[in-house]
This record gives structure tokens, C-alpha cells and sequence, in this order.
């Protein structure tokens, strides 16, 4: 973070953490979805990924989340097709 003195501490963390995160978190899923028609269910694990600094991160098509707070919400998440 020191390498943006300039930035708020905030914008600092989203440029050198969230982002370099986020993308990484892409490129996983491009080499699950390969082609048009591929589908896969993903299950990000964490209480961050509630948070609106990485949602905001993902791409349009992985913004309809699920939040997931009880075992009954993943078992009903996992029929879903």
C-alpha cells in the first residue's frame, strides 16, 4: 500500500488487494466456463465477499448472488438448477 501514498487508505487496499484478488478469482472462473453453454455453480466462502468493495469487483454475470447464511440456504442453493 505504500506504493499509493497518494490514495486514501480505502482505495489504497481496493487497488493493491481487492482487485489483484478479484482478477484472480475471474480467471478461475474462465477456465471452469470455457464456451457458451458451459454452467458451473460457485460458491465464494467468505463473509467479504458480502462486502460491496468486492462485489462491486465482480463481473456483471456473477452478480446474482445467493447469500448463504444458514445450512438449509446451501441445500437449497445446491437443488437449484
Amino acid at each position: 500500500m505504500d506504493t499509493h501514498p497518494s490514495m486514501e487508505r480505502d482505495a489504497a487496499f481496493t487497488d493493491v488487494y481487492i482487485i489483484p484478488a478479484m482478477r484472480r478469482i475471474h480467471q478461475a472462473l474462465g477456465r471452469i466456463v470455457r464456451a457458451p453453454g458451459h454452467r458451473a455453480k460457485v460458491l465464494l466462502h467468505g463473509k467479504r465477499y458480502d462486502q460491496a468493495a468486492y462485489k462491486e469487483q465482480l463481473a456483471p454475470e456473477y452478480q446474482q448472488a445467493t447469500t448463504i447464511t444458514r445450512d438449509s440456504d446451501l441445500v437449497e442453493w445446491l437443488q437449484q438448477s
